[in-house]
């Protein structure tokens, strides 16, 4: 066969039968007399050739031309086809090929002395900032082809290369001069609309398993924001406003809690106690805060059903009022607008049966203190010692009609 034309060859130990299959998209004479070159120099890229043909010597190798074939494409093609022929000792001889796919690393593996070696070189090598600059420059506005996009949506590393990541990223601590230039990059960067609906995208379909929601509860566990960042959280949060597009899409999504998690808040929050500062700021923001006529028409349509009331009815009853909050409530008084406000709305409220059933056995059950009672005593005597006085004053005026 020509070897002026492209197609694949065959290098054969005569000694012992070995082979090694190779192909050129070019000139298969031009890719011998660089298999040639190499060999003679001791440079060859294959060192299971290069030793053979150091110990056997060059008069013991023939060539061969196996098939011609036009195009990158179809000569690797070709080129598969024999190395699966030969492979693995198919054919009773040894193949030289290091890799059992043509044209592709696929199937290459490294040693431990040669993945050593290259993490060491790896890990003295440090990028110059002129470097940084060009691959950076490089980078920018490079935009991923769609079919590129889709294949990295569907690669999916192994459960064993996850586990190496976060193995190897568990005891990575970044340094602060790395987290101030994050930061710096991060604080000025907007998302597109685009890149806003595909991250939501993203996240609706995402479903996160047991295993990770408990790794993230036990890693947040503990942690407890610095007052910087509380700070930077607040100013962050105090000028934003939901738009009433997200606030209706809040609202469609109706995400429930389940039952695990609302167990879980409640007990969090039971032993979660705020602190004076805290208390004093909610009070002044409840007392700003005004309600839109549609809110406090829903708040008055809205009826708690009998398990929710069961169970805010179980846990105020083993809850006790500290001294200092008895003593706040005693010196509130209610202005005359918030009075006639009750007022109008207890006229039409009316008790169902079970409701009077459940205060008046409460009322049977309770047990008064000395000091409510010696209270409940002075205020009786009070609206009698009123109520003869006004007996007094009527009986009087009847006598002066009489005269």
């Amino acid at each position: 066969m020509d070897t002026r034309k492209a197609g694949v060859y065959l290098i054969r130990n005569l000694h012992t039968g070995d082979v090694y299959v190779g192909s050129s998209s070019v000139t298969i004479a031009r890719r011998w007399a660089q298999h040639r070159n190499d060999l003679r120099g001791g440079q060859h890229r294959n060192p299971w050739l290069q030793r053979a043909w150091n110990k056997y010597g060059a008069d013991m190798f023939a060539w061969e031309v196996l098939e011609h074939a036009e195009g990158r494409d179809a000569v690797l093609a070709c080129e598969q086809r024999w190395i699966d022929h030969y492979w693995g000792g198919r054919m009773g001889v040894d193949c030289y090929n290091m890799l059992p796919t043509a044209g592709s690393p696929t199937g290459h593996v490294k040693s431990p002395e040669t993945r050593a070696k290259l993490s060491a070189a790896r890990r003295g090598h440090i990028t110059s900032p002129e470097t940084r600059a060009k691959l950076r420059a490089a980078q920018t506005g490079r935009t991923a082809s769609p079919e590129t996009r889709a294949k990295l949506s569907a690669r999916t590393a192994s459960p064993e290369t996850r586990a190496k990541i976060g193995a190897a990223s568990r005891g990575h601590v970044k340094s602060p001069e790395t987290r101030a230039k994050m930061r710096a990059t991060n604080l000025g960067r907007v998302h597109s609309p685009e890149a806003r609906a595909k991250m939501r995208a993203a996240s609706r379909g995402r479903i996160i398993s047991p295993e990770t929601r408990a790794k993230i509860g036990a890693a947040q566990t503990g942690r407890t924001a610095s007052p910087e960042t509380r700070a930077k959280l607040r100013a962050a949060q105090a000028g934003r406003t939901a738009s009433p597009e997200t606030l209706a899409k809040m609202r469609a999504a109706g995400r429930a809690i389940s039952p695990e998690t609302r167990a879980k808040m409640r007990a969090a929050s039971r032993a979660r106690t705020a602190s004076p500062e805290t208390r004093a700021k909610m009070r002044a923001a409840g007392r700003a805060r005004v309600h839109s006529p549609e809110t406090l028409a829903k708040m008055r349509g809205r009826t708690a059903s009998p398990e929710t009331r069961a169970k805010i009815s179980a846990a105020g009853r083993g809850r006790a009022v500290s001294p200092e909050t008895l003593a706040k409530m005693r010196g509130r008084v209610q202005s005359p607008e918030t009075r006639a406000k009750i007022g109008a709305a207890s006229r039409g409220h009316v008790k169902s049966p079970e409701t009077r059933a459940k205060i008046s056995a409460a009322k049977r059950g309770r047990v008064h203190s000395p000091e409510a009672r010696a209270k409940m005593s002075a205020g009786q005597r009070e609206r009698r010692r009123k109520l003869r006085e006004k007996a007094t004053y009527h009986q009087a005026s009847l006598f002066d009609l009489a005269e």
